[in-house]
């Protein structure tokens, strides 16, 4: 399972003792949304300023709020916005009324994707970091961050035609904050490259001080390793035979004898847990001991590698499944958390963007209004995460479903619980 702050684990206990699924809040938290206006004024417009009909923030807050209540299209998010034009009026100003599909499209694809990504994850960290304070919750420094590093591909978003014509899908590298349950990091592919130097690029931005960074065999790469090791973080890259000869070595080390003895230390660790009418064991097997590998020194910070084995019995039919990694950590079960936990990309990221978001039916061809369309999905997804406990059990779908229906009741609710003013109120 997902390894989240003790910070974030902090709020929502703190939410549900206090009963906040039990209240109904009557206002619009105004607050929430001059803070993110705010946010949003850093985003360069560069449309002729005398030939503005729109303004880009309310252009932005419409499409956030759309996007909460089960939008997916820009037509959809043109006909939503029409139909909740008078709410929108009780926090926005609308002077000209609500553009069109094409505008939304349009001003979308204007702005630049990376700067829009920073200033929508500055909102949403802005914001946690302001209910924490309100709820008097400290920063843990000791405590250990995991981002998971993973690409997506938008399924929808290509056209197949004749000959050197056809547009390719496009492809977006995530860097999912696994710790407080966020993409922190959205940046689409180029035709012409891959994700190994996109995710060199972010690394190489970030401080990774108390982080452990997790990636596919892809990224296991010397020079991406010591982008990791340089911003003093730490790793757990998959091992495939794209590494061919590190792979094979690792596999030739774990014989039945090593794997015996590793059970027989700290370094091994086991869980076995039953669901859907099935028992999953996982074995962690982690080897401290890296001298036999002759090119230890050219992979930085280098400690151990990891056997893993997942079985499945089911109906009396058994299935095995085995994997191997390589680390600079030296506790088998904290790389155990690390490597289950690296699924929640795909799991409750990129599962959720298709299922509850069908990101993948996603037809726009602009790739920059796209990114930054899947930038606002990520942030409803981060939004909602925060507050599951509010809609008693109910899919991420079907909450958005009933943003839409109730839209003004359920997003006073939702955006309430980012509103420091209302907590300590509720709390008082």
């Amino acid at each position: 399972m997902p390894r989240i702050s003790k910070e974030l684990q902090a709020i929502k206990t703190i939410f549900k003792e206090n009963g906040s699924d039990q209240i109904s809040f009557a206002t619009m938290p105004k607050k929430v949304v001059r803070r993110l206006i705010i946010h949003l004024k850093s985003i360069d417009d560069i449309r002729q300023q005398g030939m503005i009909d729109y303004r880009m923030d309310e252009i932005i807050v419409m499409t956030f709020i759309a996007t909460l209540a089960m939008c997916d299209t820009w037509i959809e998010i043109e006909r939503f916005c029409k139909e909740r034009i008078k709410f929108f009026k009780k926090f926005l100003k609308i002077r000209n009324g609500i553009p069109s599909h094409d505008t939304f499209k349009r001003v979308f694809g204007l702005i630049d994707p990376s700067n829009f990504n920073k200033v929508i994850i500055d909102f949403f960290l802005d914001s946690l970091s302001a209910l924490k304070k309100a709820l008097g919750i400290k920063a843990n420094d000791d405590e250990y961050k995991h981002l998971a590093v993973d690409g997506k591909e938008l399924k929808g978003s290509g056209r197949l035609y004749k000959g050197s014509n056809t547009i390719r899908n496009t492809q977006i590298l995530n860097v999912y904050d696994n710790t407080n349950e966020v993409c922190l990091f959205s940046k689409v592919i180029s035709n012409k490259t891959n994700e190994i130097p996109i995710a060199r690029e972010i690394l190489s931005e970030l401080n990774l001080k108390k982080t452990v960074v997790t990636f596919d065999s892809i990224h296991t790469q010397k020079e991406t390793i010591n982008i990791i090791a340089k911003r003093e973080g730490d790793y757990i890259g998959g091992l495939k035979a794209n590494q061919e000869n590190l792979y094979n070595d690792v596999v030739l080390y774990f014989t039945d004898e090593e794997k015996n003895k590793i059970i027989n230390s700290k370094h091994y660790y086991e869980t076995s847990e039953k669901s859907h009418s099935q028992i999953e064991t996982r074995k962690y097997y982690l080897t401290t001991n890296v001298n036999w590998f002759f090119e230890k020194d050219k992979w930085a910070k280098l400690t151990g590698f990891i056997m893993y084995e997942k079985s499945i019995i089911k109906n009396d039919k058994k299935t095995l499944e085995t994997r191997y990694y390589i680390t600079s950590l030296k506790d088998v079960k904290f790389c155990a958390e690390c490597i289950r936990g690296h699924w929640s990309v795909e799991n409750n990221l990129h599962w959720q963007l298709d299922y509850a978001f069908k990101e993948d039916e996603q037809t726009t061809i602009d790739k920059n209004a796209l990114a930054n369309l899947s930038v606002m999905k990520k942030l409803a997804l981060a939004l909602i995460n925060l507050n599951r406990h509010l809609f008693k059990g109910d899919s991420i779908r079907v909450i958005r479903k009933r943003m839409g229906w109730s839209t003004e009741t359920n997003l006073n609710t939702l955006l309430s619980t980012i509103d420091e003013g209302t907590i300590i109120n509720l709390i008082k």
